[in-house]
């Protein structure tokens, strides 16, 4: 509380003496404080928000896997219609697409198949790009904070200088008694800005790489969910002990395993850009 009412008062007494010089270093001390603090509330919330989405998605797809062996297709449809995970909201892309062209009247008689998979296929990876926008939430304010403090932090050290210069005119002495309060504040706008980046860029790499290692287990669950789903009607066309009977509303065609592959390798791709 002691430094606050201090740096207020540097504040005033700048204000009240005209001095642009130095407002202008305590200004920038004050952006780099609110940056600071700005990138610490972005750290707790990702670290919060992509704990809890990995939580959810491995918890809902193995829910959405014993679902699959003990229910039927549309029970497993309706668990992915509501659920909040990753890879269920990609895949419910798809399938929101699917009936929207099997509802649609004309569209949906004149469409060829490989058309309708193609469009599903890019709906899917259209909400796989989706859901890597939701986890990288907030990321750039990190990389803008990274990028923009150590400048911000030379702002004051350029101004903390002029203002050394400027009392070495005043008084017509270059003894450090002089000039040594002026370059210790230029010297610590350096310091914090530096203190702010360096814990950014940190943060920002790390939660970058936190974000690709989901997406790839969400689109690993999407591609498995999707391929489980449209498998349903070729495995019971083809005779095989699945226990299930053939569903008219299957999400793609026996192509849809290789279809969604290459849609997920797509994003996999803009991960890597």
């Amino acid at each position: 509380m002691n430094w606050i009412a201090h740096h207020l008062t540097d504040h005033l007494t700048a204000l009240q003496k005209g001095d642009l010089v130095k407002l202008g270093v305590l200004f920038s001390a004050d952006v780099l404080i609110l940056f600071s603090i700005i990138s610490l509330a972005v750290i707790i919330e990702r670290a919060l928000g992509l704990s809890r989405a990995r939580r959810l998605e491995e918890s809902e797809y193995a829910a959405l896997r014993d679902l699959w062996r003990r229910e039927s297709n549309e029970m497993v449809r309706s668990r992915v219609a509501v659920s909040q995970a990753p890879s269920a909201s990609a895949v419910r892309a798809g399938l929101e697409l699917q009936s929207d062209l099997l509802h649609s009247g004309s569209r949906a008689s004149t469409a060829k198949p490989e058309t309708v998979r193609e469009l599903v296929r890019e709906a899917i990876g259209q909400g796989l790009e989706g859901e890597n926008a939701k986890l990288s939430r907030n990321l750039p304010i990190l990389a803008t904070v990274a990028s923009t403090a150590p400048y911000i932090g030379l702002f004051g050290t350029v101004l903390g200088i002029l203002s050394a210069f400027a009392r070495i005119a005043q008084t017509n002495q270059t003894g450090a008694s002089v000039v040594a309060a002026p370059i210790a504040e230029a010297l610590t706008a350096t310091g914090l800005g530096l203190g702010v980046a360096i814990p950014a860029v940190m943060a920002y790499n790390y939660f970058s790489g936190r974000v690709g290692d989901l997406m790839l287990h969400v689109e690993t669950h999407a591609l498995d969910l999707a391929a489980r789903l449209s498998g349903t009607e070729a495995g019971a066309s083809a005779g095989a002990p699945s226990g299930r009977a053939p569903d008219q509303n299957t999400l793609l065609t026996p192509a849809a395993p290789e279809l969604v592959m290459t849609s997920a390798t797509g994003v996999e791709a803009n991960h890597a850009r």
